[in-house]
């Protein structure tokens, strides 16, 4: 192998684990990301007849090799969670008022968390 590809191939190898990984002794405190979406309506079915998927949104205190904290998969997961959870089952599913699979994105001190039946947390390792 060349010399200059060796050094070009070490440099990309340690650049791109840098971006991975905070620089020590100094932890890191990310935002929460981008804003979730304005949900339809509380969690709170009032006839209690439908499912529905909380995630739990949180600040990350440090960064993992491939991980977006609460936003890992999201918001795709959350969608096809309810909507094979509908197909599958005969669970009733909370939808938008275009008959889509709905979800809600929570804080563990929100109020709303008390009316969601099911909560869901990824990446619970960088929690603050």
């Amino acid at each position: 192998m060349k010399p200059w590809l060796s050094v070009g191939v070490i440099l990309g190898v340690v650049w791109s684990t840098s971006s991975f990984f905070p620089e020590s002794g100094a932890p890191l405190v990310t935002d929460l990301g981008p804003q979730a979406p304005e949900v339809s309506q509380d969690p709170y079915d009032p006839a209690g007849r439908s499912f529905t998927f909380c995630r739990v949104r949180y600040r990350q205190v440090r960064r993992e090799p491939m991980g977006q904290g609460w936003r890992t998969d999201y918001p795709d997961a959350d969608r096809n969670l309810m909507l094979r959870l509908s197909q599958l089952t005969t669970t009733p599913i909370r939808r938008t008022t275009h008959n889509e699979p709905d979800h809600i994105i929570i804080s563990l001190s929100d109020d709303e968390l008390f009316g969601c039946p099911f909560i869901f947390m990824s990446d619970v390792g960088t929690v603050a």
